[in-house]
């Protein structure tokens, strides 16, 4: 995790910041999760991003469990991903099952999950530079 903080004003800039740094990253965002109200904003500045279905949510579930359960996934012990972990709860769709967000701020969880989602079944991104997508 790289940065967690309140609210959502900072994180277009923050993300841009990133992609630029990192032009093979890829931004993915759960499209019925809170980071959707993002989209316009990230459309407005050209920000490369990977939209997620429900199924990709939910799939992103059992490839953590998967890599955890085979001892290939840990994590550093940093305190917001205790506290989610902690707090987190789970809620079905169809027969799997993804992170229930409820009044908890699990949103180092999640991003951790897709996160790793991502960068397993992301093709090839495309480069990222100034602002445009070359």
């Amino acid at each position: 995790m790289i940065r967690h903080d309140h609210g959502t004003g900072w994180v277009v800039e923050f993300v841009q910041g990133l992609l630029q740094r990192h032009p093979k990253s890829t931004l993915s965002i759960d499209t019925v999760g809170g980071a959707a109200s993002l989209l316009p904003e990230l459309d407005r500045r050209r920000v490369p991003h990977r939209l997620l279905a429900t199924a990709d949510v939910a799939r992103s579930m059992g490839l953590l469990l998967d890599r955890i359960n085979a001892g290939q996934l840990r994590h550093r012990d940093q305190l917001a991903l205790n506290v989610a972990l902690a707090s987190a709860d789970k809620r079905r769709i169809g027969d799997k099952w993804a992170w229930a967000r409820g009044d908890s701020d699990i949103t180092p969880l999640v991003s951790a999950t897709l996160a790793l989602w991502s960068l397993e079944t992301t093709p090839e991104p495309k480069r990222y530079r100034m602002g445009l997508i070359a």
